[in-house]
């Protein structure tokens, strides 16, 4: 069993901003996976072994957010502290299980636990360009980072790195389009056993165009990801190196509303 609850509080000094302080208790219960696996996991390739020991996971955190809600710029930054006690996680042990049998060649992944710190911000928000009917265009913008460790020194597996999003939006009677451009940096604080992640840049846009046939609505829709086909692989992902994300993709699509 476990009690969990948090405790919120909202300043508004005037129409346009808003700040915001929320701290919180949470009790994780250890799962069945965490504590009984035993088996091959073969979508992650690994082979996972559950700890019966495992305790409850306990997290303070302290979230403070400032929102600027009115005006050509709107959006909300906000920082974040979560200090865990028990901090369950899933860590490589370094063995790999030889032979053919079933979990042959997957390395051994072990639920355990350790007290552990996540400091982190994000960052959201538009700025309109331009508004006259019926053009509208606007720069969306957004950033989020997270550092995660242990109390006792070393960093945790699999922790996400800093992102940074920049993107144009258009709005007209029929046309919207928007073209988007995503930062991604390298991780290179990594656990024991684990590789670091290169960054990378993705591009996207799409573009949509609305028809009225009678009563109907008709949309013609394109998007495209990944335009420049780079080359980029998810730090949090077990198979990062065997599966990187995809590449360049173009998709076509019409939606009808009647």
């Amino acid at each position: 069993n476990g009690l969990s609850g948090s405790l919120g509080a909202v300043w508004i000094p005037n129409d346009d901003w808003t700040l915001g302080l929320v701290a919180s208790r949470s009790i994780k219960l250890p799962n069945a996976e965490e504590l009984f696996s035993n088996g091959p996991h073969l979508a992650t390739g690994t082979f996972e072994t559950g700890n019966p020991d495992l305790d409850r996971e306990t997290n303070l955190g302290v979230d403070l957010s400032l929102r600027k809600r009115t005006g050509r710029l709107t959006g909300e930054v906000s920082v974040f502290r979560n200090r865990f006690d028990q901090f369950i996680f899933d860590r490589f042990t370094g063995e790999v299980l030889p032979g053919e049998e079933e979990g042959g060649g997957l390395r051994v992944l072990q639920f355990s636990q350790r007290d552990a710190e996540f400091t982190g911000a994000e960052l959201s928000g538009v700025f309109e360009l331009f508004h006259g009917e019926p053009h509208h265009w606007d720069a969306e913008f957004g950033a989020d980072f997270v550092r995660a460790k242990f109390t006792r020194g070393g960093d945790l597996p699999r922790i996400p790195p800093a992102r940074y999003r920049l993107a144009l939006h258009y709005r007209g009677d029929r046309l919207q389009g928007k073209i988007e451009g995503q930062k991604v940096a390298e991780q290179d604080r990594v656990a024991d056993l684990e590789t670091k992640t290169d960054g990378y840049t993705l591009l996207s846009a799409d573009v949509s165009y609305r028809f009225l046939v009678g009563s109907s609505v008709i949309d013609l829709l394109v998007r495209g990801t990944n335009l420049t086909d780079e080359l980029a692989r998810n730090h949090v992902s077990f198979v990062k190196d065997a599966a990187p994300l995809a590449g360049r993709d173009v998709t076509v699509g019409v939606r009808l509303s009647f």
